[in-house]
């Protein structure tokens, strides 16, 4: 409503400033300064409305259409930013129970596997759609959040993997993962701080 009432108030007093132009000159060339009477006769007052009106209302028409894009673009943001936001949540569980997956070399299961892909395939599909918001908001802090959190869930899984490849002690691969993981879990908490910009309540 505030908007509504800003482009109404410019809109009016643009035509106030083009009638006021529009009679100045009427008065100065068609009258010759000679009387307010010439200029203030109802046919003269409905040619200056009719012609003013004429250039005016495109202006109003694009100004408008600019107020609904721009409302819109908002909504939409608003809209992906809160699906992110939620899968974000998702991604967050797998990751933290992702240190299941901890077992000796030739004990996982596939229940194991199955976890290790759906926590990076839920990471590269959040990945695009933070990118496609950091594009649309041209957000480069969004984008560089976005690039560090992505290195964070791999390193949770890639950092398991080689290690108990690398036949390294149990306990120590589980303290490297909440090392990792707590990496992980601020560079997420700066990331949902940066989507809350964007979401309308």
């Amino acid at each position: 409503m505030k908007e509504i009432k800003k482009y109404v108030g410019l809109y009016l007093l643009a035509y106030i400033a083009v009638l006021a132009i529009c009679g100045i000159f009427q008065f100065v060339s068609a009258c010759n300064g000679a009387s307010l009477e010439c200029v203030l006769n109802t046919t003269q007052i409905n040619t200056i409305v009719s012609t003013t009106a004429y250039v005016l209302t495109p202006l109003v028409a694009i100004i408008g259409f600019l107020s609904w894009k721009n409302q819109y673009n908002k909504v939409t943001m608003s809209q992906l930013s809160k699906e992110i936001y939620k899968s974000l949540d998702d991604k967050n569980l797998l990751a933290y129970r992702y240190r299941a997956c901890i077992k000796p070399m030739g004990t996982e299961t596939e229940n194991d596997i199955v976890m290790q892909y759906d926590l990076i395939s839920k990471s590269n599909q959040l990945y695009d759609q933070i990118r496609l918001l950091g594009k649309l908001t041209d957000n480069r802090a969004l984008e560089k959040l976005n690039d560090d959190n992505r290195t964070a869930v791999l390193a949770i899984v890639l950092n398991i993997s080689i290690k108990l490849e690398n036949n390294v002690n149990i306990e120590d691969v589980r303290k490297n993962y909440y090392v990792n993981y707590n990496e992980y879990a601020a560079s997420l908490k700066q990331l949902r701080s940066e989507l809350s910009n964007y979401i309308i309540v």
